[in-house]
């Protein structure tokens, strides 16, 4: 018999002879720990130890009255985490846009848009932005309960051999060797797939970094910079043709342990919006209009619930991914 086991019948033989001591003397103090600890047991003995958590992420924010809507939104959410992914005040400094989120601002991690890093930007918003966030680099990765992020910068060098390439295939390298992370997301504000709008993808971005994403087990991506939601199947990278990723679930919202990984475009902050101009074929599901992007993690880390809301609160599209 393993340790762990007779450990655990020691610990249930225990609380069986509280009970009798419960049924003597009746104390209620007594009563009220045996099932505290009796809670705690089952939750070690059946492996439940991830909380329920959530996540809301959306990009391009600006500082306007749709910016202040999805900050109520995300407030009426109450998410543990928020995720701006980049092009935030759309100003020379970041001061309106701290004084819009500042309810929100102890949950917030951020990443840079072209609105930050360049586009004749001060060399002083870059710096406001990094002293604001404790941050030392415009890329980086940190963990919340089993979800690993990696945070990445499309607007700076991320060819092969700089120093962002090394970081990145290092960090997804040692994220998909920890055994506590269930979850691997990467983000950043350039996407690599998108259907066609005011911007295109970013193809050589897509050539040097979807590779990376599929050997090392990362689950969905996180885009913005085209103001309209988008979200992708499950993506593999495709090495004869880039520009044509494969399919690797076709079914329309649901996924068990899919191959590739989900590609989501939420540009849909509160800076005016962006046309869709078509719909390609390795898209499930796009909307043109402002709202956020929430995810549910569920079931002890094991179900992660995506649901895109409108500026009401409407649920505009939603999709599932689940781990064995």
């Amino acid at each position: 018999m393993s340790t762990q086991r007779q450990h655990l019948i020691k610990m249930t033989y225990y609380n069986a002879n509280m009970i009798v001591v419960l049924s003597v003397f009746g104390i209620s103090t007594i009563f009220f720990h045996y099932f505290s600890t009796l809670q705690t047991e089952d939750h070690f003995a059946f492996g439940i130890t991830i909380p329920n958590f959530s996540i809301d992420t959306v990009g391009d924010w600006g500082c306007t009255a749709d910016t202040l809507n999805t900050v109520k939104k995300i407030e009426q959410l109450n998410p543990n985490l928020v995720l701006a992914l980049g092009d935030l005040s759309y100003a020379t400094t970041g001061d309106c846009w701290f004084n819009d989120t500042k309810s929100i601002e102890s949950k917030l991690k951020i990443l840079f848009g072209n609105h930050e890093q360049d586009e004749g930007n001060p060399s002083s918003l870059m710096s406001q932005y990094l002293t604001h966030f404790h941050l030392t680099q415009t890329y980086y990765s940190f963990e919340y309960e089993n979800v690993h992020f990696t945070i990445m910068n499309s607007e700076i060098d991320y060819t092969y051999g700089s120093p962002q390439y090394l970081f990145v295939k290092d960090d997804l390298l040692n994220a998909s060797k920890n055994p506590h992370i269930k979850w691997t997301i990467v983000a950043f504000h350039t996407p690599m797939y998108t259907s066609p709008s005011r911007h295109p993808p970013a193809i050589l971005f897509r050539i040097i970094y979807h590779p990376l994403f599929d050997k090392y087990g990362v689950d969905l991506v996180l885009q913005a910079h085209n103001h309209n939601y988008q979200r992708s199947y499950p993506l593999i990278y495709n090495y004869s043709n880039p520009r044509n990723p494969a399919i690797g679930v076709a079914s329309n919202n649901t996924y068990l342990d899919p191959p590739g990984q989900v590609y989501l475009v939420v540009g849909t902050g509160g800076h005016p919006l962006y046309d869709l101009l078509g719909r390609l074929p390795y898209m499930a599901a796009q909307y043109r209009g402002f709202g956020l992007l929430s995810l549910d993690l569920l079931n002890n880390g094991t179900k992660l619930d995506g649901k895109f809301y409108d500026k009401q609160g409407v649920v505009i599209d939603k999709f599932t991914l689940r781990k064995r």
